[in-house]
């Protein structure tokens, strides 16, 4: 759930002009690596271990964000390493989404929660995750949602308060050492 959306909200912001790309993934571990991997899995729709232009562009559109073929043909130079790519590798899916995962502010935090909190009551319930994650993963199953919220659901309610959503996020953060 916090892969989907973060690659989401990435590539959205970069091609509204409101991120850069940056590219230091020093502190990915391997437990880091694995998630992005299943995430990469889930967007690569034709299994050919890149992300086509179309299946980037199918992703963006299914949570509302339509971008010109022109913008987004520069919107994929800016997040490959070479120009007029049409597809994002593993390696370039990685960088562009390890900063914003691991380094999230209180109030990109707080639009995450409400992106799926759908009637505004403070708590995500299952129902809310289904419809959320159904437009922007069509690959994934009841079963697996319901397994996401209850790994996620700490008091045992059946829903998650932003304390929980948060913790999702949290846990994929790696301290680096200081010198």
């Amino acid at each position: 759930m916090a892969y989907t959306l973060t690659a989401i909200e990435h590539l959205s912001a970069i091609a509204e002009g409101k991120k850069e790309v940056t590219y230091d993934v020093s502190s990915i571990d391997h437990k880091q690596m694995a998630f992005y991997e299943e995430t990469f899995k889930r967007f690569d729709q034709d299994g050919d271990k890149v992300l086509s232009k179309s299946e980037l562009q199918a992703l963006l559109q299914s949570v509302g964000r339509f971008y010109s073929p022109e913008r987004f043909a520069e919107v994929m130079d800016m997040v490959t390493v070479s120009p007029n790519s049409e597809s994002l590798t593993l390696a370039e899916f990685t960088n562009l989404i390890h900063c914003d995962l691991t380094d999230t502010s209180e109030e990109a935090m707080l639009q995450r929660f409400r992106f799926f909190d759908l009637d505004g009551s403070g708590r995500i319930s299952l129902e809310e995750l289904k419809l959320c994650l159904r437009d922007s993963d069509t690959g994934i199953s009841d079963a697996e949602i319901e397994q996401m919220l209850k790994l996620a659901d700490t008091s045992g309610d059946q829903e998650l308060s932003y304390e929980e959503f948060s913790q999702i996020f949290d846990q994929f953060k790696t301290a680096v050492p200081q010198a």
